[in-house]
């Protein structure tokens, strides 16, 4: 069975502005189908290292619904104070093996717990 090779993070803004550039490379939690990104895939995200953000992992679930979920390893400390991640996904027109997704993350102050907003975040994988 062929699996996922790339897991890449086309567009990464927060409201607040935009985010430095992320690498990240994925395998599956569970095995999905071949041409079916639906499964759970853990993803190690390298961002630029200008950022001074060190390397994470995340925890994607996507669901035959075309829901999906995510969470972080490092979350609710710094550097990404997040809730999990709650949004959908649909396989790119005309292609086997591309997908596109959109989800929220609230975010927080982890001192305070104060509201600061939320991320907004879209995948290409």
């Amino acid at each position: 069975m062929k699996r996922l090779a790339l897991f890449a993070l086309a567009l990464f803004a927060i409201a607040a502005g935009t985010a430095p550039a992320f690498a990240a490379a994925a395998s599956p939690a569970v095995a999905p189908a071949d041409t079916n990104v639906v499964g759970s895939w853990v993803v190690t995200v390298t961002p630029d290292p200008a950022s001074g953000v060190p390397p994470f992992r995340e925890l994607f679930t996507f669901h035959a619904d075309g829901t999906l979920t995510e969470v972080d390893d490092n979350a609710p400390g710094p550097p990404f104070p997040f809730t999990p991640g709650h949004g959908v996904w649909q396989r790119e027109r005309g292609a086997k093996r591309t997908f596109s997704g959109r989800y929220l993350n609230l975010i927080y102050d982890p001192s305070t717990f104060a509201s600061n907003g939320t991320a907004d975040i879209r995948i290409k994988v």
